[in-house]
């Protein structure tokens, strides 16, 4: 859900509150995408070394391997959204906002990747109604969140962001 509301908020926060225009205001997603990279190198360096040893030795993966991951992307998305609240102030430097991106982006990939490795490890046969249920629901969110977020966040003061930055772990 926060993936959703963060992609609401980047063109507030840059376009709206710093008054770029829509080109520039989109720069920002840059960040995420150096922190999706690195995210994927992280996965990358799990799979090489406790996957493949798991396979190797096993034949097959706890579900719960892919958990160690999950628990770096879950330690590196709310550091990147408090960063984010934290320094949405327009006299800040832009620049500390849109370094979070890479921390949010990071963090929702290793998140969401693993998740879905986890379903798959733990349903193996049924992985594919399984992966459909949880991207039905998903999709239902990404309906829905650009609906509401924008009023949601035009309705919270500058203080709420800064001081109760959990209000974007929704």
């Amino acid at each position: 859900m926060s993936r959703y509301l963060c992609f609401e908020a980047y063109p507030i926060a840059f376009q709206e509150e710093r008054g770029w225009n829509a080109g520039v205001g989109a720069l920002p997603f840059i960040a995420v995408l150096v922190g999706v990279l690195c995210g994927v190198g992280i996965i990358i360096y799990f799979s090489h070394t406790r996957v493949r040893r798991a396979i190797e030795q096993t034949g097959h993966v706890v579900p719960e391997e892919r958990l160690i991951p999950m628990i770096i992307g879950g330690a590196l998305l709310p550091i990147g959204m408090f960063w984010f609240a934290w320094t949405s102030n327009p006299h800040i430097s832009w620049v500390p906002q849109a370094v979070s991106g890479g921390f949010i982006g990071a963090g929702v990939l290793l998140i969401f990747l693993q998740g879905l490795n986890y379903i798959i490890d733990v349903y193996r046969q049924n992985s594919n109604s399984a992966i459909a249920g949880n991207t039905f629901f998903r999709s239902w969110l990404g309906a829905g969140f650009p609906m509401f977020a924008t009023g949601m966040v035009s309705l919270a003061d500058d203080t709420t962001f800064r001081f109760f930055p959990f209000f974007w772990l929704l």
